[in-house]
C-alpha cells in the first residue's frame, strides 16, 4: 500500500511515483513538452515529398509516443490515469475487436484527452494507410494495432467539444476507416460496418455535403466532387481484392449520388451509370438490390423529360445500355419464375417490356418472346401449377445469348 504526499493510503502506484521515470523523463509538467516535440519529429519526417516506408513506419510510433506523453501530461498527482488507452500498452492487445467499426453505437469517451492527443492518433493512422497503400504484402500486427489505434481515436475524438478540429477529425475517420477496412480483408466485417455500424451513413453525409456544420470557404460542390471519386476508388480496390458483396454497396452508393445530381460518369467515360450499374447487379446478394436497379433504369428512361444539371434532357444511359437491360431484366424474371418468385418476376417482365421501345432493332425482334413470357407468368397467377415458361430451360439459356455482354 503506498501514500501519497497529502498522508492519504492508495492502492495504486503512479508513473511519477518511479524514480527512473523522473530521472529519464522529468516530473509529470514536463510530459507535454515531450509529446510535442516528438509531434514536430514526425511532422517534419513525414514533409518531404517521397517518404521511404521505415521513415513512415518511424513517424507512426512518433505520432503514437506524441498521444502517451499527452495523456501522461494529464495525469494529476494522487489520482489514478482512467479510462485513457496508451498505444504503449493496450493497442497491441485484444481490448477491441479490430475487424468491425462502429459508428451507430456511440462510444464510450476517455475523461482525459485533448485535441492534441486525437490529432496524434488520427496522424498515425493516416500515416500506417500510406503505408499499407505503398506495401505488396501487410504486415497483421500492425494493422491489428492500428485498427486499435483508430477505435481509441473514435473515443477520444467523441469527447472533444465542437469544433472545427474535431470536425476534421470525425471525417478523416471515416475516410481511414474505409482504407483499413480494405485491408483487413474481411467482406463481412465491411459489409457490417458500412451497414450496422453506420459507416454508409456518414459516407452520405459526405457526398450530400450536410457533414460540415461549421462555417468556411471552401467550395463545397469541389468537394462533394472529390469524396465521390475517392468512395467510387475504395469500390474498385474492394471489387479487386475480392470483396464483392463491399463493392456492390460502395457502387450503390456512387450510383445514388450521380442519380441526385444528374450526372453521367464518375471522371472516366468507361465509369458510366450504365456500367456502375451493370456491377451492381452482378454483386448483388438479393432480388431487392437487382429489382432496384432496374427500377432506377425504367424511371430515368420513362421520364425523358427529366432536365439534368446542365439544363438539358439527362439520359445517362447509351443505346448499348438499354439494349444491355432490357435483355437481361428478362433473363433475371426467367431465374425468379424457375424459383418460384412470380411477383419479382413480373415487375422484370414489365420493366423489360418497358424498355424494348427504347431498345435497338435487335433488341426489338425480341419483343414477341419477351411478351410470350409475360402472358404466361400473369396468366399462372392464382391459377397454381404448370409451366410458366413457354420454352424449355435450354430455349431460354440460348434465347439472348448473342446479345449479352
Amino acid at each position: 500500500m503506498n501514500v501519497n504526499r497529502y498522508g492519504n493510503k492508495q492502492d495504486f502506484t503512479l508513473i511519477w511515483d518511479s524514480s527512473s521515470t523522473r530521472l529519464f523523463i522529468g516530473r509529470y509538467e514536463d510530459c507535454l513538452w515531450i509529446a510535442e516535440q516528438l509531434w514536430n519529429i514526425a511532422t517534419q519526417i513525414m514533409l518531404p515529398p517521397s517518404v521511404s516506408e521505415s521513415s513512415r513506419l518511424l513517424a507512426v510510433d512518433m505520432f503514437l509516443k506524441a498521444h502517451d506523453f499527452a495523456l501522461l501530461s494529464e495525469e494529476e498527482e494522487g489520482e489514478l490515469l482512467t479510462k485513457g488507452h496508451l498505444a504503449c500498452e493496450d493497442f497491441d492487445g485484444p481490448y477491441m475487436l479490430p475487424m468491425k467499426f462502429d459508428f451507430a453505437t456511440p462510444v464510450k469517451s476517455t475523461d482525459i484527452c485533448s485535441e492534441f492527443s486525437a490529432q496524434c492518433l488520427v496522424l498515425s493512422v493516416t500515416c500506417e494507410v500510406n503505408v499499407i497503400n505503398l506495401q505488396e504484402q501487410i504486415i497483421s500486427n500492425r494493422l491489428a494495432k492500428s485498427a486499435n489505434c483508430l477505435v481509441a481515436s473514435m473515443a477520444e475524438i467523441s469527447t472533444l467539444n465542437k469544433s472545427e478540429v474535431k470536425e476534421e477529425l470525425e471525417r478523416s475517420l471515416v475516410w481511414l476507416c474505409l482504407h483499413l477496412l480494405i485491408a483487413l480483408g474481411d467482406d463481412s466485417a465491411f459489409c457490417f460496418s458500412l451497414l450496422d455500424g453506420g459507416l454508409l451513413d456518414r459516407l452520405q453525409t459526405e457526398l450530400s455535403g450536410e457533414s460540415t456544420t461549421i462555417e468556411r470557404e471552401t467550395n463545397i460542390n469541389e468537394r462533394r466532387s472529390l469524396s465521390l471519386n475517392h468512395i467510387f476508388d475504395v469500390a474498385c480496390r474492394a471489387e479487386s481484392c475480392h470483396l464483392l458483396h463491399t463493392a456492390g454497396h460502395l457502387f450503390r452508393l456512387c450510383v445514388g449520388d450521380l442519380l441526385r445530381t444528374k450526372k453521367i460518369c464518375i471522371g472516366k467515360e468507361s465509369n458510366s451509370v450504365g456500367s456502375i450499374q451493370k456491377k451492381i447487379i452482378q454483386y448483388a446478394s438479393g432480388v431487392e438490390d437487382v429489382r432496384t436497379v432496374f427500377e432506377d433504369v425504367d424511371r430515368i428512361i420513362k421520364g425523358r423529360s427529366t432536365i439534368g444539371a446542365e439544363g438539358t434532357t439527362y439520359n445517362p444511359y447509351s443505346s448499348e445500355d438499354i439494349d444491355f437491360f432490357a435483355i437481361e431484366a428478362h433473363n433475371k424474371a426467367v431465374s425468379l419464375i424457375f424459383i418460384g418468385d412470380v411477383c419479382n418476376a413480373e415487375k422484370m417482365l414489365t420493366i423489360s417490356l418497358n424498355l424494348i421501345p427504347f431498345s435497338g432493332r435487335e433488341v426489338e425482334g425480341y419483343s414477341t418472346e419477351i411478351r410470350r413470357t409475360y402472358r404466361g407468368v400473369v396468366e399462372h397467377r392464382g391459377i397454381g401449377g404448370g409451366s410458366i415458361i413457354p420454352y424449355s430451360s435450354g430455349e431460354m439459356m440460348n434465347l439472348f445469348g448473342t446479345l449479352e455482354k
